[in-house]
């Protein structure tokens, strides 16, 4: 972990200076690495795991005569039981058929402080719970949604690695040049932006679905054999471009339905 802060520590100013804001996965959710990023100043958002332990925000406590309670103020209240929860120190700030999502600051024991807590219930089609994630901020000064949304902008740069490495050859590199590599992963990471700027981002919201870079892929070899087929037979290509069966045979992985 001390190589993935130091790597943290190298780029300080370039996180401070892009909105001083870190946001990694649940890998990072752990004392060794929250630590030193918070001695950084850097605000983190990150995912703890599971069994974590955590503690409600402590209630404070008055004597009879409506004064504070003599000693030092509680850290922390009661221990987070997800069977028996308590609506009023964990309540819920958004809600629909897909998720529940509750908030509040809660002490958790391995980092020995307050975080900001986003609880989130990922439902099944029937309502029953499906799995649940433990989002955090070590700002608890942020808003629950606020928290949600910037940890959910991770996984389009998860899923930019995915596609590049399955279909724009991310890994195939061969050169031990430096600039060499740094080249090669510049074009084939932006091989995949360029194609989802190009054949997903110009349809209306309400018709463009998940994106998909294998059939994007697969739409393109298959246009380059018709292209090559109709040059090595002499066809027109404007006419066999007009062909209904065309877009259907470009969008497709089998060519036996088509030829029967």
């Amino acid at each position: 972990m001390g190589h993935y802060v130091d790597l943290v520590r190298q780029q300080e100013g370039q996180i401070q200076h892009f909105g001083n804001l870190l946001v990694c996965d649940g890998y990072f959710g752990v004392q060794t690495f929250v630590e030193p990023i918070l001695q950084m100043d850097i605000c983190l958002i990150s995912c703890l795991r599971s069994n974590a332990a955590l503690y409600y925000a402590p209630i404070l406590q008055l004597n009879p005569h409506g004064s504070k309670k003599r000693g030092r103020p509680r850290k922390k209240g009661s221990k987070i039981d997800w069977n028996n929860l308590d609506e009023q120190c964990l309540p819920i700030v958004l809600s629909d058929a897909e998720k529940i999502v509750r908030s509040a600051l809660v002490y958790v024991k391995c980092f020995k402080r307050q975080v900001r807590l986003v609880a989130v219930d990922y439902l099944r089609e029937d309502g029953s719970l499906f799995t649940r994630k433990l989002y955090f901020c070590t700002d608890t000064q942020k808003e629950a949604i606020w928290v949600l949304e910037h940890y959910q902008c991770r996984f389009q740069i998860e899923f930019l690695f995915r596609d590049a490495k399955q279909f724009t050859g991310l890994t195939h590199c061969q050169s031990t040049n430096q600039t060499k590599m740094e080249n090669h992963v510049n074009l084939a990471l932006s091989a995949v932006s360029v194609a989802k700027a190009a054949h997903w981002l110009p349809l209306p919201k309400d018709q463009r679905g998940p994106f998909s870079m294998a059939e994007l892929k697969n739409y393109y070899y298959n246009l380059a054999l018709v292209e090559r087929f109709s040059v090595a037979l002499g066809l027109n290509p404007t006419e066999t471009k007009n062909n209904p069966k065309i877009k259907e045979l470009l969008f497709s992985s089998s060519y036996a339905a088509i030829a029967a």
